[in-house]
């Protein structure tokens, strides 16, 4: 990914890994993970770093996971006036029919689906239980947006309130693992966020076998990486991972962090 696009910066794209722009203090304990949370602060580390940099100034951005694959060229979409950011919203595809995700799912809570109360939920986020139900989720692994853009600051706002919640045993109600892609799904609904549609060639996942990648694709997004070799599209990264680590590429601290499921 970082090959294919600097190739690019002779046409005005240029590569800013997230955690170059990275410089406010990191809590994981109660902040959630660090590669999601960090798509909250790009789009305001990204106007301030670049500022009077040595790159010329940015008119468009393009926010993605480390799990992308370009496939070929392309040119980044922009939202209009009426939208603050381009992003897809999340989809799942296992019997050949798309079908929209909810907000309303295991992964999205820390407790068990039988002990979420949408009453409690409902009340922190100051939206209908009708409304919960129903609220489809967006994926934060690839979204684009124009410098300037200043939809952060609602973006943080129900972060804080989704990772905070407790239920009355002070349990943690929300999962952190999604919980910034959960927040910008509220901001979106409740208005605070204007979100524009990216076409699917942009954010494409994996299609489930025998079905093959539609055409026009762009942008692949792997999703997750688990160590699954009953799914075949997944072996090759495996492959190419246990080759870095058995060369010892990656530096020790990190393996002793990441502990990959065999």
């Amino acid at each position: 990914m970082l090959a294919f696009l600097s190739a690019a910066a002779s046409e005005g794209v240029h590569v800013v890994p997230a955690f170059k722009i990275w410089d406010e203090p990191w809590d994981p304990t109660s902040l959630g993970i660090l590669p999601m949370r960090m798509r909250i602060h790009a789009p305001r580390l990204l106007s301030r770093r670049l500022a009077g940099s040595f790159l010329p100034p940015a008119s468009a951005y393009l926010v993605c996971d480390a799990d992308t694959v370009f496939w070929h060229e392309f040119k980044i979409p922009t939202p209009g006036a009426d939208s603050d950011l381009l992003i897809m919203q999340e989809w799942d595809n296992k019997t050949g029919v798309d079908v929209p995700m909810l907000l309303v799912r295991q992964s999205t809570f820390a407790l068990p689906l039988e002990e979420v109360h949408l009453e409690t939920i409902s009340r922190a986020l100051g939206l209908p239980e009708d409304t919960l139900r129903t609220l489809p989720t967006y994926n934060t692994g690839v979204f684009t947006f124009v410098a300037g853009a200043g939809f952060t600051d609602a973006w943080h706002h129900d972060y804080q309130t989704i990772i905070a919640l407790r239920d009355h045993a002070g349990r943690r109600v929300f999962s952190p693992f999604a919980a910034e892609q959960n927040a910008l799904s509220v901001a979106i609904q409740r208005g605070t966020i204007s979100a524009g549609p990216l076409p699917r060639r942009f954010n494409q996942f994996p299609p489930r076998p025998p079905r093959l990648w539609p055409a026009g694709t762009v942008i692949a997004h792997f999703v997750t990486f688990r160590r699954n070799y009953r799914e075949a599209r997944y072996a090759a990264w495996f492959e190419a991972q246990d080759a870095v680590r058995a060369e010892g590429w990656v530096p020790e601290p990190l393996l002793s962090v990441v502990q990959w499921p065999r």
